[in-house]
């Protein structure tokens, strides 16, 4: 992804953290966030603060069963090549942990034990290496 348009993407999915935990939208809020995870000259800066701010709306914006979807159906270029570390950031918090196995039992109690195997599979690579966080909650 190209710095333009991670730019972009962190400015929206720090937009959509701050509509979920209705904080006003300031720009000069936006900077100073920014700020706090390095040079804004890096990509790698850029990528983190997207990164965190997806993860956190993903947590406090979606409903459990949407939160596993996310991982499992990523619907935009940025969930696509970011997911994994969107993972890594949702399961650092206890709260996130808890929403992801809120939502595979919900899928589980809701839907077909083929659509169940299904998005069970799909997280595997995600649920492989962080097994035992989901397994201690």
């Amino acid at each position: 992804m190209k710095l333009n348009q991670l730019k972009e993407e962190t400015y929206r999915a720090w937009n959509v953290f701050c509509a979920v935990e209705g904080t006003p939208i300031v720009d000069s809020l936006f900077r100073e966030e920014v700020k706090k995870f390095g040079d804004r000259r890096k990509k790698s800066t850029w990528e983190a603060v997207a990164v965190h701010f997806e993860a956190r709306w993903v947590m406090y914006g979606l409903d459990p069963s949407e939160v596993v979807r996310y991982f499992s159906d990523p619907d935009s270029s940025f969930s696509t090549e970011f997911r994994f570390q969107v993972f890594d950031v949702l399961v650092s918090y206890e709260e996130g942990v808890v929403r992801l196995k809120m939502g595979l039992e919900q899928i589980f109690q809701e839907e077909s034990k083929a659509q169940w195997e299904q998005d069970l599979q799909a997280l595997r690579p995600f649920l492989s290496n962080n097994m035992q966080l989901v397994e201690a909650n």
